[in-house]
């Protein structure tokens, strides 16, 4: 006899009184069985036997069963009622040691944290705030230089589409690209147009950039600790004087907040560079959102979602050996640029060997139902009612910032809630 439905909704009870999962299988399969062998118990619980040996002990100790002396051993499951009221008082002894094992320590590590209060080990003090006006296009370029030269995880970049063309001038590319081979994640918003775009086509193969139209605002963000923000008035058209510029430079955690929250406003709402300039060469305008029909053309999309997936990629949608072979190429590829990448899939008898290959190559865990087939990237998402990797005749697609945001909480949910470690699989 198998058990082909497990009550998982009793399995998770169960496991909140305290007790592992096969510990809560096995009690539940006797309970089933009201009086059975410890093979029996194997069999229904779908726990390997060896497992429900070790197991047995732990429940008896516990006063969920019964152990009766026979050829072979019986075990007997004891009412439901008792067994929660002992597991319980269990857990309330169990946290009663913790307690007083925290109170025993609690004299002793406070004297060991009063030992260490009030010295910094040699490190310094932290830097005071302060604000420095910077004038003169020369000043303002070695102050953003040395910002960079000192980025170690984040530089945030705004800038107007004339102030593009300044900084490469100015070498500043060169400067960036350095903070992206020190493995600092670079993002900047402009102005995409006509004048800037051999520049912008430059700085996209080491940072990630945006368009949004009318950008006035002057600001470059680093790892949250500095800003340096102006305004776009430029007083004659040699983009190499600046006689009459100024900017502000502060360490002011307040105003650098405020700035990034205005940042992050923006990039939400600007659609990615290749775009724009694609838009720019071809004339057609560009489109956050559209219905993909046509099983070539899905396919086209899924491809290029995956060619542009920066650092993190998201697939809920069946396995089967068509998907696999689809997508399996771009998989490595994304892995060997350090992507991180999770799947979620429906597994069953039919697919059980194509899901266990996967999973030893990538994250991958299984749900009961499909809620909904979708591909996630850093920012596209491709989504049907239908699995996507077996590329029906019609999707949607979108790089709408906020709709992505939503599959994102909706990714999350799926991966943390509702889905299972393929290692759970039974």
């Amino acid at each position: 006899m198998t058990l082909i439905q497990l009550p998982e909704k009793l399995i998770n009870d169960l496991i909140s009184f305290g007790l592992t999962r096969n510990e809560a299988k096995v009690y539940l399969a006797l309970l089933q069985l009201k009086k059975a062998s410890a093979r029996a118990a194997a069999k229904l619980s779908n726990v390997p036997r060896q497992e429900v040996y070790r197991v047995l002990p732990k429940l008896e100790k516990l006063g969920m069963i019964e152990v009766i002396i026979d050829k072979p051993n019986k075990f007997l499951a004891i009412d439901p009622g008792e067994v929660l009221s002992e597991l319980v008082e269990h857990q309330q002894e169990t946290l009663s040691r913790q307690l007083s094992k925290l109170r025993e320590k609690k004299a002793t590590i406070e004297d060991e944290l009063k030992k260490v209060e009030g010295k910094s080990a040699g490190l310094t003090s932290p830097e005071p705030t302060r604000f420095a006006l910077i004038s003169g296009q020369r000043l303002i370029n070695e102050k953003i230089q040395e910002m960079l030269q000192n980025a170690e995880s984040e530089v945030l970049w705004m800038a107007p589409s004339v102030e593009v063309l300044r900084a490469v001038i100015y070498d500043r590319d060169r400067m960036l690209r350095k903070c992206a081979q020190r493995k600092v994640k670079v993002r900047t918003v402009t102005e995409i147009d006509k004048k800037n775009m051999k520049e912008i086509e430059k700085l996209s193969k080491f940072c990630e950039i945006r368009h949004s139209t009318g950008v006035t605002s002057l600001a470059t963000i680093v790892d949250d600790k500095e800003i340096i923000i102006g305004s776009a008035v430029y007083p004659n058209r040699d983009l190499t004087r600046g006689e009459l510029m100024h900017e502000l430079w502060t360490n002011d955690s307040g105003q650098v907040d405020v700035m990034k929250d205005f940042f992050e406003k923006v990039w939400n709402i600007s659609i990615p560079a290749k775009l724009e300039i694609d838009s720019l060469k071809s004339g057609a305008l560009v489109e956050t959102i559209a219905v993909v029909q046509g099983q070539e053309n899905v396919r086209k999309k899924l491809f290029d979602v995956l060619a542009a997936t920066r650092s993190k990629l998201f697939i809920v949608s069946d396995l089967d050996d068509a998907s696999i072979s689809l997508v399996m190429p771009q998989l490595e590829a994304l892995q060997k640029r350090k992507v991180s990448i999770r799947w979620v899939s429906v597994v069953n008898e039919q697919n059980i060997g194509i899901a266990k290959m996967l999973n030893a190559k990538i994250r991958l865990r299984y749900v009961k139902e499909r809620p909904l087939s979708f591909l996630l990237s850093d920012s596209e998402c491709v989504f049907s009612s239908t699995p996507v990797l077996q590329i029906p005749h019609e999707v949607i697609w979108s790089i709408n910032q906020n709709a992505v945001n939503v599959f994102w909480a909706l990714a999350e949910e799926i991966w943390n809630v509702l889905s299972q470690d393929m290692a759970e699989y039974s």
